[in-house]
């Protein structure tokens, strides 16, 4: 409660800095709007940062993975897997994306391998996101922007996405600073805002794998646009797309490596890594024989997402409540109808609208999932906003919207707090965590740790858990199978992954609680549905 206070303190400086420049130029200070907009942002952050180390529950897969691939390049200069400073993480053998685990060492180097330090990147840029979003809708709907940040801070999609550390999940947000830096580059006229965009658009190829369709599209649709308006020259358009492609180079040659089976490239200590398995095949359509019915078929099933705000994976979405309630399905066809009316009143709409046609190509490409469609998410909102704006005229009915989606926020925000972790349970290993940390803090001794098999990749857990030396973990494990898009290590040293038959004298195991209760164990420390198992007087 008091690191989300402070923390959320910390972001309503940016009000109280608006409020002493306007001070300082001797302006009209509405005192009222910037209270509201203090404890809106206050608000905002706050429902982002509350028991975020709790809910979702601690800690899955993808981020123990990300975790460790962090600290592994921290301490060692390789990833887990042996690389040096790689461009994309090998990790379980299909791939995952490095920037979220090149951004997360100086908070794993500060605070540890933990829940806390892995999940604090992705609440930090999501954090910044509210701020960037506050500033934008104020630039785009004037009198009325309070009501609808305040829209914008309770939807389910961006409150779920910034309390756990899903690495393509900060790709979004790169694209809604660039979408805010569009529209200072529109006020201003400076051509170093776009400089700065195509920077961006460069990094955020390293962010996520969908950026491969997205980056080229959006950045060619933009340019088109910006020489077609007369708002830059041929030079400063060559320039803006040299830039990017500079920074993306390495992705380049990482795509062309991994789709034409190539060996992996090294440029002083920077690797260009291949993978073991190709996963980008498996959740796009790239290689299918008939592409066209399958870009189609893509293209209707995550429309009907999109509509139906609902990918039917629990880490995306609680029912019934989905990714921006269901209220928000009409205003959708609102905000488009209004936002091509006004484009050419409204330049960066047009920006609006390169992102909307680019967005759409990726979801031809790939397989029906609200995280691999992320691209689309802050548009999306603020075409909702756009609809409601245009929908209430009136500031009656702009306050009846905000409490009838207050109301929807209420309940979902209850259900995520107090119901969404029973519903995890078994997806997020619940309770093999806290076992792992149980006999790392007592210090436990054993000839052999088992581990149940049947928790989801646990070794990666333990990895990071424990803080295991990348070099001992690559000399030392084994792997169940090899090439293939899960690569699941069943041995490290003296730890196995598997179900034990019996329980031994000076070993120590982690076995599901159901299990314990069967084999009628009764020296075990549990938590959730895992326990620590001993036999008498181990220790």
């Amino acid at each position: 409660m008091i690191f989300s206070i402070l923390f959320s303190l910390f972001f309503c400086l940016f009000i109280i800095k608006d409020l002493l420049i306007d001070k300082k130029n001797n302006n009209k200070t509405n005192y009222l709007k910037y209270a509201i907009s203090f404890l809106l942002i206050f608000f905002c952050i706050f429902i982002r940062s509350y028991k975020f180390t709790k809910v979702p529950i601690p800690i899955n897969f993808d981020e123990s993975s990300i975790g460790y691939e962090a600290y592994s390049l921290l301490k060692y200069n390789i990833d887990r897997n042996g690389i040096s400073f790689p461009v994309h993480l090998i990790s379980w053998g299909s791939g995952q994306n490095v920037l979220y685990a090149y951004l997360s060492i100086p908070f794993i180097y500060l605070f540890g391998n933990s829940v806390f330090s892995i999940r604090l990147l992705m609440l930090i840029i999501s954090s910044f996101s509210c701020i960037i979003m506050y500033y934008l809708l104020k630039d785009i709907f004037k009198d009325k922007y309070l009501f609808l940040f305040f829209i914008f801070s309770i939807m389910p999609w961006h409150i779920m996405k910034s309390r756990w550390a899903l690495e393509s999940n900060i790709f979004p947000d790169i694209i809604l600073l660039i979408l805010f830096l569009y529209n200072k580059f529109f006020k201003s006229n400076n051509i170093k805002f776009l400089y700065v965009i195509s920077i961006l658009l460069g990094i955020s190829t390293y962010s996520y794998g969908t950026s491969y369709i997205f980056i080229p599209l959006f950045l060619i649709l933009n340019l088109l646009y910006l020489l077609k308006n007369k708002l830059i020259n041929k030079k400063q358009s060559v320039i803006c797309f040299l830039i990017t492609t500079f920074i993306s180079f390495p992705m380049i040659l990482f795509t062309i490596i991994n789709y034409f089976n190539m060996k992996e490239l090294h440029i002083f200590n920077i690797t260009i890594p291949k993978l073991h398995y190709n996963r980008f095949e498996t959740v796009t359509v790239i290689k299918d024989n008939n592409i066209v019915k399958s870009l189609l078929l893509n293209f209707k099933s995550n429309i009907i997402l999109i509509l139906q705000n609902d990918d039917y994976r629990l880490l995306n979405v609680i029912k019934p409540y989905y990714t921006l309630y269901y209220i928000s399905v009409p205003f959708i066809f609102i905000g488009l109808y209004y936002l091509f009316k006004n484009k050419n009143n409204y330049k960066l709409y047009n920006i609006f609208i390169n992102n909307i046609l680019s967005s759409i190509v990726v979801m031809m490409f790939v397989t029906k999932s609200i995280h691999r469609i992320n691209c689309i998410w802050y548009v999306l909102i603020i075409i909702v906003l756009i609809g409601i704006y245009n929908s209430c005229k009136d500031k009656s009915y702009l306050i009846t919207i905000s409490f009838i989606y207050f109301v929807f926020f209420l309940c979902f925000y209850n259900s995520y707090l107090k119901n969404y972790n029973k519903k995890l349970r078994i997806l997020n290993n619940n309770g093999y965590y806290e076992c792992l940390n149980y006999i790392k803090n007592k210090n436990i001794k054993y000839e052999k740790l088992i581990i149940s098999d049947t928790l989801n990749l646990p070794y990666i857990t333990y990895l990071y858990v424990n803080k295991i030396n990348t070099n001992y973990f690559i000399t030392n494990r084994k792997i169940e199978k090899e090439n293939v898009e899960f690569e699941n290590v069943i041995q490290i040293g003296n730890v196995y992954f598997k179900e034990p038959k019996e329980i031994k004298e000076n070993n120590v195991y982690i076995l599901t609680k159901y299990r314990t209760e069967t084999l009628k164990i009764k020296n075990k420390k549990c938590y959730k549905n895992y326990c620590v198992v001993f036999k008498e007087n181990h220790f």
